[in-house]
């Protein structure tokens, strides 16, 4: 007997459809929150970075290490 598969993901058969925001919605909400675009750029550049960094080379040693052998 073969296993079913479903077309539909799991959250939109459980009756929640995440919603997709516009550019300008988010420009708005960006607006009510007094966000200054210029004031705020080196922390946005430096957020999560080295989250980010630390993954990315702890994911690139995996695979260095797969193929060296």
């Amino acid at each position: 007997m073969a296993a079913e598969t479903y077309s539909t993901p799991i959250f939109v058969s459980c009756g929640y459809e995440p919603k997709r925001r516009t550019p300008a919605e988010l420009l708005k909400r960006a607006k009510a929150n007094r966000y200054k675009q210029e004031g705020h750029q080196e922390e946005d550049s430096k957020r999560d970075n080295t989250k980010y960094m630390k993954k990315t080379l702890r994911d690139r040693d995996i695979a260095l290490r797969r193929y060296k052998k």
